[in-house]
């Protein structure tokens, strides 16, 4: 069983889905599963997910019967199809620093957390970064929250980003099944 699951939603992807798998491939940590829930792209993103499955036991492609419109059902799709004790978001057009899951990974281990956060970088193209970081450079990522000081990070301007973080899989799960704002299909996308 894989220590980590990354799961990834993914729709008409094929510019941008090659780089974002690869980015995990060049890991240093290799106790990882990648599980894909494509949701009807119309493009070539299939297609290029297949090509990495064959070669790699640990990638997993689901294909959606229908478009849902955005990734939070295909992101919970993935997340219930894992087997790993960690869930790791990430989207098709991202990519990791190769030590990124290690550092996650071991962060977890040193404190015992539910959830480890990390800084996201918004980039163009050739990595190249625009200035825009989720949280502020100022944000003392080191600190330990409870869940009510979190809660004040994301009120009004957001402070903190979800956004390839490490969860504990049981927590997780319990909050994407928790039939809060179902009918909201942003929610959870991010």
């Amino acid at each position: 069983m894989p220590r980590v699951s990354i799961i990834m939603p993914a729709y008409n992807a094929e510019e941008y889905i090659s780089e974002a798998i690869e980015s995990i491939l060049a890991q240093t940590f290799k106790e990882w599963e990648l599980v894909i829930t494509d949701d009807c792209s119309t493009d070539n993103t299939v297609e290029i997910v297949e090509g990495f499955c064959k070669g790699h036991e640990n990638i997993r492609l689901i294909k959606r019967s229908t478009n849902s419109g955005a990734a939070r059902l295909p992101r919970k799709e993935s997340a219930f199809a894992s087997t790993g004790e960690f869930i790791m978001t990430y989207d098709a057009d991202d990519f990791l620093d190769y030590d990124y899951i290690e550092k996650m990974y071991n962060r977890q281990q040193e404190t015992g957390a539910d959830i480890i956060l990390s800084t996201l970088h918004l980039c163009n193209r050739k990595r190249e970064m625009n200035g825009f970081s989720i949280p502020k450079v100022s944000f003392p990522l080191e600190c330990i929250l409870t869940g009510k000081e979190a809660t004040k990070y994301l009120l009004g301007e957001v402070a903190i980003s979800v956004s390839g973080l490490l969860s504990k899989r049981g927590i997780y799960l319990e909050n994407i099944s928790s039939g809060k704002n179902e009918e909201n299909n942003y929610s959870y996308v991010d």
